[in-house]
């Protein structure tokens, strides 16, 4: 067999345009499809036919494509793997030289590599980690990051992240709808490859315009809470020891990474103040908090009292220990739905039971939703709304402190007014 067979034979690349499904795509004028080979069967040139380079007698193709273009009175030429890969960098070069942009150094073989999705991407990732080493970003965005690839990677394999564009986002939108994911994940996903896009942009001083992104809108579900008398019901059924972490939550609303990430030196007890300044991540100790700030809470006589009364640990500097070690997410939750049980309670999680019902029992109060987002520790107003429930009862009494015509009164005054 000759070399040309080896690289081209007829037995496996034959053309066939019954099974040609790909779209007649054309290319630039600026440039030509072109390749070294010549057909392994009968020695004759390959012809283009808009859609591939194949020879019209035995209907073979080239293995290697070369796209060939003058600029400048520069000849250049690049190699690629297929005819329709050949098209899209003409067109590239083509736009970028109608725009007065184009630079030869960004059409390098190995600077197309550069540019490939799949490259960065995973060069992105990369990016992350040492942000998550230095605390920029928590375990479980990047853990998030890291599971979305398989999904993007598959769709844009090796695109040149420079030519997409809002077409080519919303297909993959549909694709993601089309897998029946809920909206929150499809907007997550999305979230991951806009900043993907951002970054690599910035990085790399591309200097086009990310793409604009599909809108998506979440309609936030009614969010469960429960009032004190419940919560009462469920620290009574709540073994002894691990019901300090569970009344610290429901009094002060913190999230359940900040408990567990609670150190007796956040205690300041002539003062009377904790400091929120730190959070568990999966279980991984981040040195801020979800927001990246620390906020000051009142410490109350019961919960000063309550704190100076649980064990210490020489080699733990953590308030809620189990087994010599701060509790974990899933100890936390196990608990809590086997209280839950105990009482009948279903359908509130740990979060609605503790953070969402302090946040809503102190609105019910009266207390300004100024003061429940310090508490809470939220950046902005908006997250404090999510939690605001006004109870039956309180708009019952606020109903009644009101004087209200009834109907018929109000029909009566109307008819001695026309008299």
């Amino acid at each position: 067999m000759t070399e040309a067979e080896k690289l081209t034979t007829a037995a496996n690349l034959r053309y066939d345009p019954k099974e040609d499904k790909r779209i007649e795509r054309g290319y630039s004028m600026i440039g030509a499809v072109r390749t070294k080979e010549k057909c392994p069967t009968c020695g004759g040139l390959f012809k283009d036919t808009g859609r591939d380079l194949i020879c019209p007698k035995h209907g073979t193709r080239p293995r290697r494509y070369y796209a060939f273009f003058y600029h400048k009175g520069d000849h250049r030429k690049y190699g690629f793997k297929s005819y329709p890969d050949v098209v899209d960098y003409l067109r590239d070069v083509e736009k970028d030289i109608q725009e007065n942009s184009f630079d030869p150094r960004n059409y390098r073989a190995h600077t197309l590599k550069e540019f490939q999705f799949t490259v960065c991407f995973d060069t992105w990732i990369k990016s992350r980690e040492e942000d998550r080493r230095i605390g920029e970003i928590a375990p479980s965005s990047l853990r998030k990051m890291k599971e979305y690839r398989k999904r993007l990677v598959t769709f844009f394999g090796k695109s040149d992240v420079r030519s997409l564009k809002k077409e080519n986002i919303k297909l993959f939108l549909r694709k993601l709808q089309e897998e029946g994911l809920s909206k929150k994940t499809q907007k997550n996903i999305l979230s991951v490859l806009h900043k993907l896009l951002v970054d690599t942009y910035d990085n790399k001083e591309i200097k086009l315009t990310v793409p604009r992104f599909p809108t998506i809108t979440i309609n936030q579900p009614e969010t469960n809470w429960i009032d004190n008398e419940m919560q009462k019901r469920l620290i009574e059924t709540i073994p002894a020891r691990h019901r300090p972490v569970f009344q610290f939550l429901m009094t002060y609303g913190c999230r359940p990474g900040e408990a567990r990430a609670l150190q007796h030196s956040d205690i300041n007890y002539k003062l009377g103040l904790i400091t929120i300044q730190r959070t568990f991540s999966e279980r991984v100790l981040c040195d801020v908090t979800k927001t990246k700030k620390s906020r000051e809470l009142p410490l109350f006589k019961d919960m000063a009292e309550m704190f100076r009364r649980l064990p210490r640990s020489l080699e733990q500097p953590f308030v809620f220990l189990f087994k010599g070690k701060p509790y974990n997410n899933n100890t936390l939750g196990d608990i809590w739905r086997a209280a839950c049980k105990r009482i009948g309670l279903a359908g509130v999680c740990l979060y609605e039971g503790t953070r969402h019902s302090a946040a809503s029992q102190l609105v019910n109060r009266g207390v300004p939703l100024q003061v429940v987002m310090e508490l809470l520790g939220h950046s902005n107003i908006r997250m404090t709304l999510r939690y605001s429930h006004i109870s039956a009862e309180t708009l019952r009494k606020s109903i009644d402190s009101k004087v209200f015509y009834m109907p018929e009164k109000v029909e009566a005054v109307n008819n001695e007014k026309g008299q």
